[in-house]
């Protein structure tokens, strides 16, 4: 039933979204500005997960949508990561390409060093906390102490792998236990 659900959850999300990626819209208010980057497929299914979050806050469908607006997400913060350490790479090429002095050459400043994943952390809190019961909460949980070991925040990290490995038939046990090993080690070496 639920691969039903999913099934209809991406339908209705994504299949509008390539369509409209397709189809060409003139703003009259931008011709004479540079044009914009056209929305991406995963902007499209984030806003539209977005809109339905907001629109029916107690759907039975609200975990399945927070797992998947978390996970895309996570996509989008790397693929702005990555945009902004080739944009910064490009930057350093052309300086280094004028042979200009060591002490001149910018180091990434202005680009992070790394993914700002805050908006993927804030939906997989909500649905770590708010449904406990989910059937892929050990995938949530687990995902959501990565996301924290990502940021560094060790403590909250320990306590979500603990979780993941206090549950027995999850399959992501066995990996939570080392990942729970990392935090630790980290939370003790301070």
């Amino acid at each position: 039933m639920t691969r039903i659900i999913r099934l209809f959850i991406a339908a209705a999300f994504l299949l509008p979204a390539a369509l409209t990626a397709q189809t060409a819209v003139v703003n009259v208010a931008s011709v004479n500005r540079a044009p914009a980057a056209p929305p991406t497929t995963l902007d499209s299914a984030i806003s539209r997960l977005q809109d339905f979050l907001n629109r029916y806050p107690a759907s039975p469908l609200r975990p399945n949508a927070l797992l998947q607006l978390g996970e895309l997400l996570v996509r989008q913060a790397d693929t702005v990561f990555a945009q902004s350490q080739r944009s910064a790479g490009v930057a350093v090429a052309r300086v280094d390409t004028a042979r200009a002095p060591a002490a001149a050459t910018p180091m990434t400043s202005g680009s992070p060093i790394a993914p700002d994943y805050s908006a993927a952390i804030a939906r997989y809190e909500e649905l770590v906390n708010r449904y406990p019961n989910f059937e892929q909460i050990d995938a949530a949980t687990y995902t959501l102490g990565t996301l924290y070991a990502s940021q560094q925040r060790w403590a909250d990290a320990a306590r979500m792998f603990e979780r993941v490995a206090a549950m027995t038939n999850s399959r992501f046990r066995a990996e939570a236990f080392f990942r729970l090993g990392d935090a630790r080690f980290e939370l003790a070496s301070r």
